[in-house]
């Protein structure tokens, strides 16, 4: 009975084990990308773009002529495709071309067709009256540069992008010309728009682990902070330092970096959701006020990145960017992992061999601390006949039947903890391997074998969950149990198969990892019941018996 106690006991916290992995460890991953958005109208509501006035009335709103429609202009950057559009001088599109979306073969496309598009001219607290979204026309065009204008009776608007060819990285700059003659004040915003894709709910959507989210984020101080609920926007602090806005999915981000942080704002806003989906909202900067005599000139100039979360191209741009990739508690750990699996890949050219090698290393790396933890699982159990026989003897006396056990475990050199904490000092490792896998852009649509395709996507055919809740199995049936009670045994097999559900819709790259640590954990634990070491296997010595 106290044995069925304890077992029931092993299953619950392992259980609770897994919640505290899915809803304090698991990283919320990308929205699927859109399909290449059409040119958009006029909207006609404000909800793209608001004006705050002063209390000084301003001129009469400038319309925005219906029956003109948008012209729009592409760039091919190499590793982007931008299509811009007159209307509020904003892209419409902004297409990696390296990257395909995990389902189909479009390029992932950064621009959601379902809102108003990102970068849109906005201004806070103007003391003029602004078009909701601004009519530009082209006033000049380059291969690598475009130039947007637009004038009322106050002031002349000029909008700038410059590409850079082979990069990720977009100069856009703003002038404001003051024609009129008094003074002009507006706050210029510059942000980028995150559609949330409709999440199911149930017990499926629990299997398929955390849903796939946009998420808007922004560095204050050199800390970062994610904003995990678009409908639940917070202002931040705005007293330590603005370096970057933006919105971030699990392999790619949209950050807004101002050339100059002093006074620059965070900017959020929840927008009405557009229909089929799990809301939107908009994230960016709201720049330092520009106060403009008549007849003068302010400009403002902000650099995007808007690409892929590699480490090395984040960390080119010089603000922190890198910190985007979010590993969890244990990045310290996770970078040099990350280094190490790329490192395989420059020879193995495949990371799903690359992921194989990285985690054998690993657990070579940690048998001894395995070996030492099995070992005195092992110990236990061979205890558990006297420790049986002290309950029978002291079962009334708890205080002698703890000191007793204790000095059983003691002349026996039996650490009853010692199975427990080489576990514990072995997990941030796995959890730093865990995120690395979760996060690395390398395993996006990246090929493993015969009809795997993408490391990124869930196991298509279902044979790394399956396999590897045959090997948990086996794990089980090999791990020394303090108990041969048959129902602990039965209840013990719950665990492969609750794994195994879990490990349905997760990365493939994620279960190859954990299989190949399995099996590698299966491996050990029979070379221990044979008191065997793995120079014994190099001889061809597989028994403990044999010379």
């Amino acid at each position: 009975m106290e044995q069925d106690k304890r077992s029931l006991i092993a299953v619950v916290l392992s259980v609770a084990v897994m919640g505290v992995w899915y809803f304090f460890f698991a990283p919320h991953p990308d929205a699927e990308n859109q399909t290449p958005p059409v040119a958009q109208e006029a909207p006609s509501s404000p909800s793209a773009s608001s004006v705050v006035t002063s209390t000084t009335p301003p001129p009469p709103p400038v319309a925005v002529a219906p029956t003109t429609p948008p012209v729009l202009d592409s760039f091919d950057l190499g590793v982007a495709r931008v299509e811009l559009s007159t209307l509020g001088g904003a892209p419409v599109a902004w297409h990696m071309t390296k990257y395909l979306t995990t389902k189909g073969d479009d390029t992932v496309n950064m621009v959601s067709a379902e809102s108003a598009p990102p970068l849109s001219t906005q201004f806070e607290n103007a003391n003029i009256s602004l078009p909701a979204v601004i009519p530009f026309h082209v006033a000049s065009k380059t291969a690598n540069s475009i130039r947007y204008e637009w004038a009322s009776a106050d002031v002349s608007i000029i909008k700038t992008y410059t590409f850079h060819p082979d990069q990720y990285s977009v100069d856009v700059n703003l002038d404001v010309v003051n024609t009129s003659n008094h003074p002009v004040q507006a706050k210029p915003v510059v942000a980028w728009t995150a559609v949330q894709p409709q999440q199911a709910g149930g017990f499926l959507h629990l299997l398929r682990g955390p849903p796939n989210l946009w998420t808007p984020l922004y560095d204050l101080g050199g800390s970062v902070t994610r904003e995990t609920s678009l409908d639940k926007l917070t202002t931040p602090e705005e007293d330590k330092g603005l370096v970057w806005a933006g919105v971030e999915n699990r392999y790619f981000i949209a950050a807004i970096i101002p050339r100059s942080n002093v006074g620059s704002k965070v900017f959020l806003k929840t927008l009405p959701a557009p229909k089929n989906s799990g809301g939107a909202a908009e994230s960016g900067i709201v720049m330092p006020e520009l106060v403009i005599p008549p007849g003068g000139t302010a400009s403002n100039l902000t650099t995007l990145y808007v690409g892929p979360k590699e480490a090395p191209l984040l960390r080119a741009m010089g603000v922190g960017l890198e910190k985007a990739i979010d590993y969890g508690w244990f990045s310290t750990i996770a970078v040099p992992i990350l280094m190490a699996l790329q490192f395989f890949n420059t020879f193995l050219h495949n990371y799903g061999l690359a992921i194989i090698l990285l985690t054998i290393v690993i657990k070579l790396l940690l048998h001894p601390i395995n070996k030492k933890a099995m070992k005195s699982m092992k110990a236990m159990k061979d205890l558990q006949p006297k420790i049986a026989a002290l309950k029978e003897k002291y079962g009334n006396d708890r205080e002698r039947l703890n000191l007793e056990t204790m000095q059983l475990f003691k002349s026996h050199g039996v650490n009853p903890m010692g199975g427990c904490l080489p576990m514990l000092i072995q997990m941030p490792i796995y959890f730093a391997l865990y995120r690395v896998l979760w996060n690395a852009i390398e395993l996006y649509r990246a090929p493993f074998l015969g009809y795997y395709k993408d490391l990124s996507a869930p196991d298509p055919y279902f044979i790394g969950p399956v396999l590897l809740g045959i090997f948990m199995f086996l794990q089980q049936k090999l791990t020394p149990s303090a108990s041969a009670d048959p129902a602990q045994q039965k209840m013990m097999l719950i665990m492969p198969v609750m794994f195994t559900s879990f490990m349905l819709f997760l990365p493939a790259g994620l279960v190859l990892y954990i299989l190949v640590n399995t099996v590698m954990g299966v491996v050990q634990q029979w070379m221990i019941s044979q008191d065997i070491g793995w120079r014994d296997v190099l001889r061809g010595r597989f028994s403990a018996n044999q010379s």
